[in-house]
């Protein structure tokens, strides 16, 4: 019985250590604080930064969600956070300005050559 126990806590071990989440702030809880106007992402969401030169959205339930970019609700609509009370929001392509706005976050860890990886959002 003791062997069972043990097989079964190791299997649970080595299942969850698999399973590690190689993005930091993914849920976008952590800020340098609230933010004030649309377009913040860089300055307010700790470690996620702009791949070009668009002004991705940060939306925390902090902001003012009258004339911000609050949670649930703002400009855009009403959305709750998937965790928590942050998430991020980019436009895919603006035609008025003929450009788009991306989002990027380094990895906490190097990805391995041959390896798979599920991700989700």
């Amino acid at each position: 019985m003791k062997r069972i126990s043990l097989s079964i806590a190791i299997s649970f071990f080595i299942l969850s250590a698999a399973a590690q989440n190689l993005v930091p702030n993914g849920d976008f809880e952590q800020l340098a604080g609230c933010p004030l106007a649309y377009g913040q992402l860089t300055q307010k969401a700790v470690y996620w930064k702009s791949a070009t030169g668009g002004t991705p959205d940060y939306f925390n339930a902090c902001a003012n969600a009258n004339n911000g970019p609050g949670v649930p609700s703002n400009n855009y609509g009403y959305q709750n956070a998937h965790s928590g009370v942050a998430y991020a929001g980019i436009h895919s392509y603006l035609g008025i300005l003929n450009t788009s706005e991306y989002m990027q976050v380094a990895l906490t860890d190097t990805l391995i050559k041959n390896e798979c990886y599920t991700l989700k959002m």
